[in-house]
């Protein structure tokens, strides 16, 4: 299982435990969400959480401003994989525009 997976399934725990209102991940949210800072726990547990807040958190706590900065640097394969479509991508619109042009001669 890759880490970035992980880190997911994380985001996911920490949405559920506030849906469920475990007040320990209050001060979690509170110490990592600068938007939660002035809140208490009942208020941390009643506001509005997405999963993008979640992953936002489990970002944070990993030292990165975000979960789009974080993603890249968790999962190198899938970095590797996304070059990889990438060059294929390339190589077969260089190729098919070379055919194009020789079948027009």
């Amino acid at each position: 299982m890759s880490n970035l997976e992980n880190l997911k399934k994380q985001a996911k725990q920490y949405l559920r435990w506030h849906r469920e209102r475990y007040y320990p991940i209050a001060a979690i949210i509170r110490e990592y969400l600068p938007r939660f800072r002035q809140l208490s726990d009942p208020e941390i547990l009643a506001a509005d959480f997405k999963l993008a807040d979640a992953q936002e958190l489990v970002a944070r706590e990993k030292g990165f401003a975000g979960w789009q900065a974080l993603s890249p640097h968790r999962d190198p394969a899938i970095e590797t994989k996304r070059r990889s479509t990438n060059e294929q991508y390339s190589t077969s619109t260089q190729f098919s525009c070379c055919t194009s042009v020789r079948s027009r001669h």
